[in-house]
């Protein structure tokens, strides 16, 4: 059913029930036409009131739908609830949920080939266990040995994962929301664009794990080891980061809306790649913070990489507007186009804040050495009035020196001085070519 049939289908429900009301009032009153019709009148417009606001809030709910990992709209939370993933060709694909019996055979093979083959025996084993899709919500999965498991787009709602071993896991897509991942192992798992907002990971290890894109807004980070992680995308707005180490971790485009109160360690942070391209959506203060730290402790590089990033974040920033409920909201930019461009071309585009101070140098040599080669050749090749010339100002105060005359300083290349070999060579060379020209 659309948006507009399900409002008139309220329309219409809310219409029948409103005139049978006002039929079973009317019924006992024979006197008092006038209060009567008044009554009728006010409790129309107040109706009409009524279905306006029903028909503005149906129509909000059927714009604002939940977005799939692949952009379809997503199912509700719900028992089936699975996230669809195209390559996915498990038993439980669809939301199917294993049984307990079925669960417990899973995790006991697993540690079985873990105690047999080793800690590692799923990078060489092709037929490592398929659960992608499954519905895992709700399971206790404390201290479970999961590693190397397919569990992309599993539902993992309100289950419980404390210490739960998920290394090597293909975690992609997997909907984590709220869940307890604490003192889990998730190290080399592929967490790609995984939803882990408001998720509990206190003491987990993430070290070589994929994060690009995966939804940590709100997550409680604190003493997580982000070692060379990939967190390119990541949204970590008001994640909880105290203490968090991100040493050699991959930060480029990640949204870094953390808490001043929460920061990360600011020297494992410092061995971090691609800190002049993290971003902010509302508030830089806790950029702002890290980047004070980065001073007091001399790392001016890092000082400078956050600048820049506060720099780009601050020009792209916008602000919500509301023009009334019949207009959807919008957001409008803080910063005009021109401020926008003079900023990117006299500043990003030249040294990138800060970041590469050399590169002023580096333009400005190269201009100096074109330029040079231009001035060159046009003393080369002077022509018959080429030339530097010196022009005296006729209004001089020293009357005595110069002329009235135009005085030329040089003639040919560099100047009318005695000539060497080369440069009377050059000099034939350069009439030779003229005079081809006048012929």
């Amino acid at each position: 059913m659309t948006a507009s049939g399900e409002s008139n289908a309220v329309i219409q429900g809310l219409l029948h029930a409103d005139l049978a009301r006002s039929n079973r009032a009317s019924g006992g009153c024979t006197g008092a036409t006038g209060a009567r019709i008044d009554t009728i009148e006010r409790s129309e417009s107040s109706f009409k009131m009524e279905i306006q606001l029903i028909v503005f809030a149906v129509l909000i709910s059927q714009l604002v739908q939940p977005v799939g990992a692949f952009g379809t709209p997503a199912r509700l939370p719900g028992p089936r609830a699975a996230w669809s993933i195209p390559s996915c060709n498990g038993k439980y694909k669809g939301g199917l949920k294993p049984s307990p019996e079925e669960l417990a055979d899973i995790l006991k093979k697993d540690e079985e080939e873990t105690k047999t083959l080793g800690r590692w025996w799923w990078l060489y084993n092709p037929s490592r266990t398929n659960l992608c899709e499954a519905d895992l919500g709700g399971a206790n999965l404390i201290r479970a040995n999961l590693s190397g498991v397919d569990l992309s787009g599993v539902n993992f709602m309100g289950a419980h994962l404390t210490g739960a071993n998920l290394s090597g896991s293909n975690l992609s897509h997997a909907q984590l929301p709220g869940v307890d991942l604490s003192a889990a192992n998730l190290s080399i798992a592929n967490l790609t664009g995984a939803n882990l907002s408001v998720a509990n990971l206190s003491g987990a290890d993430l070290s070589n794990a994929n994060l690009t894109g995966a939804h940590l807004v709100g997550a409680n980070l604190s003493g997580v080891g982000f070692t060379r992680a990939n967190l390119a995308g990541a949204q970590l707005g008001l994640a909880k980061l105290k203490g968090a180490g991100l040493s050699f971790a991959h930060l480029e485009g990640a949204v870094f809306d953390v808490l001043p109160d929460s920061l990360p360690d600011p020297i494992g942070l410092s061995f971090a790649e691609g800190l002049e391209s993290v971003k902010f959506s509302w508030s830089p203060v806790g950029l702002v913070k890290l980047r004070n730290q980065f001073r007091d402790l001399g790392l001016r590089t890092q000082e400078r990489q956050l600048t820049c990033a506060i720099r780009r974040s601050e020009l792209r920033r916008t602000r919500w507007v509301f023009s009334g409920l019949l207009h959807p909201p919008g957001s409008v930019p803080l910063h005009g186009r021109v401020e926008q461009w003079m900023n990117y071309v006299f500043f990003d585009l030249t040294c990138q804040y800060g970041t590469s101070a050399e590169c002023p140098l580096i333009i400005v040599g190269f201009l100096f050495i074109l330029f040079s080669v231009i001035y060159v050749f046009a003393q080369m090749f002077p022509g018959q009035s080429g030339g530097i010339w010196v022009v005296w100002e006729e209004n001089r105060i020293a009357k005595t020196e110069g002329g009235d005359v135009p005085q030329r300083l040089t003639e040919g290349f560099p100047s009318s001085r005695p000539q060497g070999r080369l440069r009377r060579f050059l000099n034939l060379k350069a009439k030779k070519i003229l005079a081809g020209r006048d012929g």
